[in-house]
């Protein structure tokens, strides 16, 4: 229980570490990963580190002293290492904070999508190009501070973001971070306090006001712009390309297609053609054996018709014997004499009715009861026949 639980917690916490590390993405190599956002975290380091520790201005430490180094129509390396070097010193602890704490907000925007290694090296491509653009404009050497290379990257992020709303990198977390950052991007714009006060206004003073700022974002909207173009050409290139080699392929892959196509026709043919004959035969298997089970019990009703008939026939021929005369066997008289019995009945003697009983109508006349006889007859004993039933007509 105590596995799943934590497994569940890192499932819930991936995304928090996806923010920070890019390990989980696969696909990146390792000089496109960010590595928990090291590059913005070593650059405000080595800023603060060289003002706490460095007593001396740039152009001191290249050799130059305050008002002899100039910018020239020439071009030289010394003041343009000195340009370079002028965007990691810093007057006060102000100004040390705050550029750092600006460039903090930027810089985990772009490492989350640069990488760590692409980060390091974009920023030094754009400490350069704006000290070589603010020591064009101001013609001089002499200032310092990180701010030009914050508005450069200022508008990097101003383009990517104007740029992040197509299909291609359309991106719901780059979209709401893009639009936080742009929010805090023109308040660092309003600005006012300069680098003894904090102070700050409706409209981007500090952007208008100072000439290192303006130039240096400039020169980063055309360089956005340029390399945005170019890897919109590339694109395009790289698109060309595949579009070529996929249009061959598709026509290799359709050729191979159409014949694993016609393979598989035939063999789906086959297949069919097999199933059907297989069906048919399954078909006729069936029907042979239902007309099997319909002869047999066809058979069995012959046979039992037949049998009926011959049960029929037998009742038939016995009724037939029945109805014939019995040929019964003579059994010899047995005569058997019988013993004379003499009955003698009383006489009646008649006497006169009386004069009431004279005028009474007739009756009927009486029979007399047969005397008893003595004449003796022979007994005869006849054999016992049943009764059989009477003939019914039976349909054949």
């Amino acid at each position: 229980m105590e596995n799943t639980e934590a497994k569940n917690v890192i499932k819930k916490n991936n995304w928090f570490l996806a923010f920070f590390n890019d390990k989980s993405k696969t696909n990146l190599k390792w000089w496109n990963r960010n590595y928990f956002y090291a590059g913005t975290i070593l650059i405000v380091i080595i800023n603060i580190l060289i003002f706490a520790f460095v007593k001396k201005e740039p152009w001191e430490i290249l050799g130059y002293k305050e008002g002899e180094g100039a910018w020239t129509s020439i071009f030289y390396l010394k003041p343009t290492l000195s340009m370079f070097l002028s965007s990691f010193f810093h007057s006060n602890w102000q100004h040390v904070l705050f550029n750092m704490l600006c460039f903090f907000v930027a810089g985990i925007y772009l490492e989350r999508k640069m990488g760590t290694f692409g980060l390091l090296g974009f920023v030094l491509f754009a400490s350069y190009i704006s000290a070589l653009a603010i020591g064009a404009n101001a013609l001089n050497i002499y200032s310092v501070g990180y701010s030009g290379v914050n508005y450069f990257i200022y508008s990097t992020i101003i383009i990517d973001y104007i740029l992040s709303f197509q299909k291609q990198r359309r991106n719901k977390t780059n979209i709401i971070l893009g639009a936080i950052l742009v929010c805090l991007i023109y308040l660092a714009m309003c600005f006012k306090g300069g680098t003894s006060k904090i102070s700050f206004s409706f409209a981007p003073y500090d952007l208008i006001h100072n000439m290192g700022h303006y130039t240096s974002f400039v020169a980063g909207l055309i360089v956005g712009l340029f390399g945005e173009t170019i890897k919109f050409s590339l694109k395009k290139y790289v698109l060309k390309e595949k579009s070529s080699e996929e249009i061959s392929s598709t026509k290799e892959s359709r050729k191979k297609k159409q014949k694993q196509t016609t393979k598989t026709d035939k063999k789906k043919r086959q297949k069919k053609v097999n199933n059907e004959n297989s069906l048919k035969e399954e078909a006729k298997a069936e029907i042979e054996v239902k007309e099997e089970k319909v002869q047999v019990k066809k058979g069995k009703k012959v046979k039992t018709e037949k049998k009926k008939a011959l049960k029929a026939e037998k009742k038939v021929k016995e009724k037939d014997v029945a109805f014939e005369e019995p040929t019964v066997q003579t059994v010899p008289e047995v005569k058997i004499e019988e013993e004379k019995v003499q009955v003698s009945l009383p006489e009646k003697k008649l006497t006169a009715l009386p004069e009431d009983m004279k005028n009474v109508p007739a009756r009927k006349p009486y029979r007399k009861k047969k005397k008893a006889t003595t004449e003796t007859r022979p007994l005869v004993i006849k054999p016992v026949v049943a009764k059989q039933p009477a003939k019914k007509s039976i349909k054949k």
